[in-house]
């Protein structure tokens, strides 16, 4: 079960969803795959702390996922180091009034508390 959440953390941190300028949007998937495919401006856009904490995040759940017994500390560091971003994201949303950016963090979220209240329960 805690291969499922693993992957699920994963698969949502993907789908928040941010809205800018006159006509601009994307995924936080899309984000990641410029910056991670060279399409970036510059490697220092890595240093930055909203950038790097989730990145590295990710990078924790995924090795968590690829261990044989997945270790749920190391999901659970990963999972806070995500979700400093995805509050950032709910907290633009409720500024300014968008559903779609608010609701885009719904299922991260909702995953994470499904992995908090397992981790109680055990």
């Amino acid at each position: 079960m805690q291969r499922v959440i693993n992957i699920l953390v994963i698969l949502t941190s993907w789908m928040g969803y941010l809205e800018w300028g006159d006509s601009q949007s994307a995924f936080l998937i899309e984000i990641e795959w410029l910056l991670l495919s060279g399409q970036s401006a510059s490697a220092s856009d890595f240093a930055h702390p909203i950038i790097f904490l989730p990145l590295t995040g990710q990078v924790l759940v995924l090795i968590a996922l690829l261990q044989k017994k997945p270790s749920r500390r190391l999901t659970t560091i990963g999972l806070v180091s995500i979700a400093i971003l995805l509050l950032l994201v709910v907290v633009v949303g409720l500024i300014s009034f968008n559903l779609r950016i608010f609701g885009s963090t719904l299922p991260f979220f909702v995953v994470s508390i499904w992995h908090l209240r397992r981790k109680q329960a055990n």
